[in-house]
């Protein structure tokens, strides 16, 4: 039963795609039976055929259930076909066994019509849904096959293959190892989970699979291609995370395993050490080693990469250059790693660009940068945030307000303050101050009620400034806090010649 029903998975992958040039004539079938059953849902059928000519069998499946074949005199041509099939569908089994050879065969009231498969044609993913129904229904007939693990590496494999579907393949892949751990796909079940998972962004996930898979026996060259897998893993891993610490002992993990591949591998393939130097260069990246960056990069382009078109060789060199302080060449490499991209990534590139040219002090090339960006659809918060950092870092109002986030508008407000600017500071923090319950951290709270105040008291609205310093006060949860509102408030008044208030002020009265 469950080869039958494999079988005919495994066929629908490929009907109404696939023809052969066998031909046969007609005749006598050699060793083919055709036992029409009765189903709840229609006819069923069990089929067995070895390269049968085509309209014969089709003769005597129109027999069986007693109707005319209509259509086989207008086909040129009569191919033989193969099927094993037990308990199918009828319609099911028509379309799989036609298809196989680029023909249609259907049901229709009093016939059974033949004819050459002229479309419309099912997409991919009506194929692969097919297959997926006879999948599943093979593996719940007989979970402990034989045949079940290398059934439902098929499975996965299968949607693998379709696009916005990782998630179901990985689930697929793991499934393998999870019920089946002695099978022989099941470490190829793990490298694919793992791979599914990394390009679904979960790489702590991808990692664990791939230690697992580590610490158990395995085919050796099964285990240096997990041991390369983990080791640009761990290099996402680290990437993806905005812990220092947590970066850069992931990233030496990395390396770690690469040196290990190092130590056991004798002679490498060409590919295989140009993707390991790929690893390295990133791993180096986020270590703060840019010239070992770099230099791997080299030795990458050495064994056959494809430098000027390749996304992830640009992407490195980006990183390798603005980690050592190079802002201009990393600028150029990420505007070029960004027309090799599109979505999100493109408009990631576009961020890191213009961060690049921000940390060089280009402010008109990172302004220049975000407006690419915006000119092609990709405008974001963030991009945004730049650019108003960029703008307020030539003394320009920001043109993207809701994009500054608190932090970054306290940054520019006190910054304009240290330039004597207290007016401009005092408008710039209005509006934050006036929403700063919406604030989670008290110490941000905290500094931009005191940096409110003093632009305020600066910029001539002494009464405005205690009014805000006496708020600020009152929200603070711990005494040390409040002190510090008293004493800004005293150095305030004594400024402007109220040594009376300010004496107050030191004594806990605003």
């Amino acid at each position: 039963m469950i080869r039958s029903l494999l079988l005919t998975a495994a066929a629908l992958c490929v009907a109404l795609t696939a023809s052969s040039p066998a031909l046969a004539q007609d005749g006598a079938l050699p060793r083919s039976t055709v036992l029409i059953l009765d189903g709840a849902d229609g006819p069923r059928v069990n089929i067995k055929a070895n390269q049968v000519a085509f309209k014969s069998l089709m003769a005597k499946v129109a027999a069986g259930i007693g109707r005319k074949l209509e259509g086989a005199e207008l086909i040129s041509r009569d191919p033989a076909v193969s099927a094993l099939m037990e308990d199918a569908d009828l319609r099911e089994a028509l379309l799989v066994i036609s298809g196989s050879v680029g023909l249609r065969a259907t049901l229709r009231p009093g016939v059974l019509h033949v004819a050459e498969d002229l479309g419309p044609y099912p997409t991919q993913r009506e194929l692969f849904t097919r297959a997926d129904a006879w999948y599943a229904r093979a593996l719940f007939t007989a979970p402990k096959s034989i045949l079940a693990p290398d059934a439902l590496w098929n499975r996965a494999r299968m949607w693998q293959q379709a696009p916005g579907e990782t998630s179901r393949a990985g689930k697929l892949f793991k499934q393998i190892y999870t019920d089946y751990p002695e099978a022989d796909v099941a470490p190829r079940a793990r490298i694919e989970a793992s791979r599914t998972l990394g390009e679904a962004g979960d790489w702590t996930e991808a990692v664990i699979c791939l230690e697992q898979l580590l610490a158990n026996p395995a085919p050796s060259l099964i285990r240096t291609r997990a041991r390369r897998l983990l080791a640009g893993a761990l290099t996402h891993l680290a990437d993806s995370s905005d812990n220092p610490h947590f970066r850069l002992e992931t990233a030496l993990r990395a390396h770690l395993q690469l040196d290990v591949l190092e130590a056991e591998a004798g002679a490498v393939a060409s590919g295989e050490r140009r993707r390991r130097y790929i690893v390295r260069s990133r791993a180096y990246s986020i270590t703060g080693r840019p010239s070992e960056a770099l230099r791997s990069l080299d030795l990458a382009r050495a064994h056959g990469s494809d430098a000027a078109n390749d996304p992830e060789f640009t992407e490195l060199s980006a990183r390798a250059f603005e980690c050592a302080g190079q802002h201009d060449q990393a600028v150029r490499a990420w505007l070029k790693y960004a027309e090799m991209m599109d979505g999100e990534a493109r408009a990631d590139a576009y961020c890191r660009g213009a961060r690049a040219a921000q940390s060089g002090g280009s402010h008109l090339s990172a302004i220049s940068i975000v407006k690419l960006a915006s000119d092609k659809g990709l405008s974001t918060p963030e991009l945004q945030s730049i650019e108003n950092q960029a703008w307020a870092a030539l003394d320009f109002p920001a043109p993207h307000l809701g994009a500054l986030a608190d932090v970054d508008r306290l940054e520019r407000g006190r910054s304009l303050l240290s330039r004597d600017m207290a007016d401009e500071a005092a408008e710039a923090l209005r509006d934050v101050f006036d929403h700063r319950e919406a604030i989670a951290d008290p110490a941000v709270r905290l500094d931009l009620g005191l940096t409110y105040a003093s632009a305020l008291a600066r910029s001539g609205r002494l009464s405005s400034a205690v009014f805000a310093l006496r708020k600020t006060a009152q929200e603070q949860a711990h005494a040390a806090d409040r002190r510090k509102v008293y004493l800004a408030a005293s150095s305030l008044f004594e400024e402007a010649g109220e040594i009376e208030l300010a004496i107050k002020a030191q004594e806990g009265r605003l």
